[in-house]
């Protein structure tokens, strides 16, 4: 869904270029150059003044548009032979260690607020994405016969296998939702991107966070406070945060001075 979402903005994002430059909606395929998408980002750029990762959004989605009609034979030449689009820095915000110490020791009185906590250090120590998280059941939780402890589950946006050593912190929060839990059950109580977001502004706030806590830093941090700065090699993050492709997990490359 919030893929289409994206998909609509694209479309609109084009459809104003054209109205602005062609004074038309749409435009066949034939009249595509380089030319053409040249000026389409020097728009998107100078008159819409968007990001580079919008803006590498918007031309994604064109390239899709534009290799479907090179599929069905309305376009020969690639428009994009000789384009370079300005690429976006893949920085990732992450708590250190001493923030996320304060989160883990600051009393929250709100019950609200101290179960969004809670979900949100169980994603720190496991790297699950929310939406992964909320679809945790006991099933996905597997007992070794060493007395180690992982989860496994696919996740939502790669259908990718995510294999995640149960920290302890992890498993004592896990312990509070999993009771009297059937295999089948969902273990943790619903929690929407609304809810997360208006949580995290307070615990922020609460905990003294300044740099504006967002639901998703939670893995984030694991995946550099809690995994590279100690040490777990890229590869193996990769197979526990269950990347399709270990490009994504090198994003996380430049961290902290201390690794």
């Amino acid at each position: 869904q919030s893929t289409f979402r994206n998909y609509i903005y694209d479309k609109q994002l084009i459809v104003s270029f054209l109205l602005e430059k062609y004074g038309m909606s749409d435009i066949g395929y034939s009249r595509l150059d380089y030319g053409f998408v040249e000026e389409l980002d020097f728009y998107l750029k100078s008159k819409r003044r968007l990001s580079p990762a919008t803006i590498q959004m918007t031309v994604i989605f064109l390239r899709k548009l534009i290799s479907i009609g090179q599929q069905k034979k309305y376009i020969r030449r690639d428009p994009f032979v000789d384009f370079k689009a300005e690429k976006p820095r893949g920085t990732r915000r992450y708590l250190t260690t001493e923030e996320l110490k304060r989160i883990l020791q600051t009393p929250i009185l709100n019950k609200q607020f101290e179960r969004a906590r809670q979900l949100f250090l169980f994603c720190a120590f496991t790297g699950l994405a929310r939406v992964d998280m909320q679809r945790l059941k006991p099933k996905h939780i597997i007992y070794n016969a060493d007395g180690t402890t992982e989860i496994r589950i696919k996740r939502q946006k790669t259908d990718v296998e995510a294999i995640i050593p149960l920290l302890p912190i992890a498993g004592q929060i896990l312990s509070l939702y999993i009771k009297d839990k059937k295999a089948d059950d969902l273990i943790f109580p619903n929690l929407t991107i609304r809810k997360a977001s208006l949580a995290c502004v307070n615990i922020g706030q609460i905990c003294r966070i300044e740099k504006g806590l967002t639901f998703h830093m939670a893995r984030h941090t694991f995946s550099t406070t809690i995994c590279l700065s100690n040490g777990i090699s890229m590869e193996t993050l990769s197979k526990i945060l269950g990347h399709s492709n270990i490009g994504t997990t090198q994003i996380y490359g430049k961290i902290t001075d201390h690794k």
